[in-house]
């Protein structure tokens, strides 16, 4: 069974989304409104029960590009939080409670969180991993990458995302094994690395590492980590951004 679409005159006529109670956004949904918001503080929207059949499908769109819509399960467990964009959600049973019972079949904007972030200044390597810390964003569309002190990738989308990061290092004349890293939830998950032998003189190499990881939306993070064992060299910082991090989501 699919939900009416309210046609935008129908819209127009009714309140304005942002003055409605949580308790009407979810009578309006039930009813089987498309639901689009424009929130001046972050609001939250408890996902319907009753009368939801499995397949039906609805639609939210937040209209706010910095203000959230956090969206939860009837029985108060958060599937996910976005801002400026759209996504649509199918029941997988009838009478849905949970954030399990909920599909995403398609987003856009905010709710496909995609970002880019860069260093301003060299970071020195030293023999024990550490955190590389990005502090300069490009973009950030959903607000899911904190540059100022966690320096990690929180996305509050559950999903599929592709990960990559790039450092370009300036070395010296010594030997010694040099590692990129992806963590999550502060443990790592992948790994590249290469060992200078040998090297007469300065000298400049790039890592890259891509990682394909799965999020929850609301509790998972990825950080980046580098070291190298001889504990004397840096992550370059030249122009044109050559160390980055940045990432994307890609499906369910």
């Amino acid at each position: 069974m699919a939900l009416i679409i309210p046609s935008l005159d129908e819209i127009a006529r009714s309140a304005r989304p942002s003055s409605l109670a949580d308790s009407d956004i979810a009578l309006t949904l039930s009813n089987g409104f498309n639901l689009f918001m424009d929130p001046s503080t972050t609001r939250t929207v408890n996902l319907p029960t009753t009368g939801i059949l499995k397949g039906d499908d609805i639609l939210f769109t937040n209209l706010a590009l910095a203000q959230k819509v956090i969206i939860k399960g009837s029985a108060g467990a958060t599937l996910m939080t976005f801002q400026g964009g759209s996504v649509r959600l199918i029941a997988l049973q009838n009478v849905p409670t949970t954030p399990a019972h909920w599909r995403i079949t398609s987003v856009s904007g905010g709710a496909s969180p995609t970002f880019r972030t860069y260093l301003s200044g060299n970071q020195s390597l030293t023999a024990v991993a550490a955190k590389v810390l990005w502090n300069t964003e490009v973009f950030d569309n959903n607000a899911n990458y904190d540059k100022d002190t966690d320096h990690r990738f929180q996305p509050t989308v559950p999903g599929s995302f592709l990960l990559e990061s790039k450092i370009l290092i300036s070395g010296t004349s010594n030997v010694g094994t040099y590692n990129l890293r992806v963590y999550k939830n502060g443990a790592q998950i992948d790994l590249v690395y290469f060992h200078a032998l040998a090297v007469q003189g300065a000298w400049l190499q790039s890592l890259t590492i891509a990682a394909l990881v799965e999020a929850n939306g609301t509790t998972d993070y990825f950080e980046v980590f580098a070291d190298d064992t001889d504990g004397s060299d840096s992550i370059n910082t030249s122009s044109g951004q050559p160390s980055n991090f940045h990432g994307h989501r890609v499906g369910n």
